[in-house]
């Protein structure tokens, strides 16, 4: 085979897999009136045991604690809800989630810090809208992915 013939299977090898249009495509668009978002929520922080300082690495753990939490107590958790780390020891959830607070184990203790309705024009709280909808899109692309390729979806 010349070097033509070569160059051309090569190419045609590569775009084969172009050919196919996938069945979901992640599109952008601009929020219309995005200072209107809000939410109604619950703010829990979650202090590790031993983990001092409590940085940026623990904020998977502490989604899992609230999480679990959440598994063991459903009828105070309605709802599918949310949780959303908006600091290394902070999470929001929904306001329909509410944990029997104060829970104190010997790996952690959570409290309630504050319920109320978190605002996207408010700035304290676009970090609480930026979560929720950064958790929106994940769950969505997890259930896409998985549905059809069995794997999850990296974090964002």
């Amino acid at each position: 085979m010349n070097h033509a013939a070569h160059v051309q299977e090569a190419f045609d090898r590569s775009t084969d897999d172009l050919r196919e249009i996938p069945a979901t495509f992640l599109n952008a668009y601009k929020i219309v009136n995005a200072s209107s978002l809000s939410w109604p929520v619950n703010i829990y922080g979650v202090d590790l045991k031993g983990d001092r300082p409590q940085g940026h690495d623990k904020r998977g753990r502490i989604k899992d604690i609230i999480w679990k939490l959440r598994s063991q107590h459903p009828s105070l958790c309605r709802g599918q809800g949310f949780v959303a780390d908006i600091s290394p020891r902070l999470v929001a959830v929904s306001a329909g989630w509410n944990l029997p607070v104060p829970i104190d184990t010997s790996e952690y203790s959570v409290s309630l810090e504050r319920s109320g309705t978190a605002k996207a024009r408010e700035k304290p709280d676009s970090v609480i809208v930026e979560g929720i909808l950064r958790e929106a899109v994940r769950n969505q692309l997890q259930k896409e992915r998985i549905g059809r390729a069995g794997s999850p979806v990296a974090r964002l």
